[in-house]
């Protein structure tokens, strides 16, 4: 199953590409003159910093036309307290692909970040989640649909909200610490299997900009006046 997701996103992001590079260069230059494109984003999410979770995402377009990026994000909790016998550790990454529904009435383009937008996510990660000397370690896949929206705050800052759905599996297993939680018994191996969300997301948005872009319009529009 793995597999298949990570052989499905790189064909989608081939015929993504291949679609973009086939604008005319005089009309990318006029959307790019109108609304300059960002090189990526840089986002963390407000719900994950919430728990303690540190947390980061990067968003890249793949074209202004194609209405489609690709996002990948990364997030690892990892602490122990207690003389060892608390555990919240988790370690995690994801990739997503996305497609923007947004299109600007009056200029009649599409702009990624703005709007609305679904996406194809895949994930895989471990943890260790463990309360006074019992707990439960293991590794885990998931793969799903997201949903989401993107508010403009300012020219380059954005909040995003987005809900992910799909199931999650993988190997578990439950232990006890005995001798002063320096060993940890297993006691059981389990199958985990889920269907229903898996990520819930409310993120701070910070579009990159592209420096050399802006140089270029504020030298031209230095050029042009009286």
């Amino acid at each position: 199953m793995r597999r298949f997701v990570v052989i499905l996103l790189v064909c989608l992001t081939f015929v993504c590409q291949t679609k973009a590079q086939q604008l005319q260069p005089e009309y990318r230059a006029y959307l790019d003159s109108i609304c300059p494109r960002p090189l990526l984003a840089l986002k963390t999410n407000l719900l994950y910093d919430a728990a303690l979770a540190p947390n980061i995402e990067i968003e890249v377009p793949l074209g202004r036309q194609s209405q489609w990026s690709v996002m990948a994000e990364y997030w690892q909790p990892w602490y122990v307290w207690h003389h060892n016998t608390r555990a919240y550790q988790i370690q995690t990454l994801g990739f997503e692909l996305r497609y923007w529904t947004y299109r600007n009435s009056q200029r009649h383009y599409y702009a990624p970040f703005e709007g609305g937008f679904w996406g194809i996510y895949c994930q895989t990660g471990k943890y260790d989640l463990e309360w006074s000397s019992k707990g439960y370690q293991g590794e885990f896949v998931s793969a799903g649909l997201t949903v989401g929206y993107d508010w403009r705050i300012s020219h380059d800052w954005r909040l995003e909200a987005s809900a992910s759905l799909g199931p999650l599996w993988g190997p578990q297993r439950y232990y006890k610490g005995e001798f002063d939680d320096t060993h940890l018994i297993w006691h059981e191996d389990r199958n985990l299997f889920y269907i229903g969300p898996t990520k819930l997301k409310v993120s701070i948005v910070w579009m990159m900009p592209n420096f050399l872009k802006r140089r270029q319009q504020t030298d031209r529009k230095e050029e042009v006046r009286p």
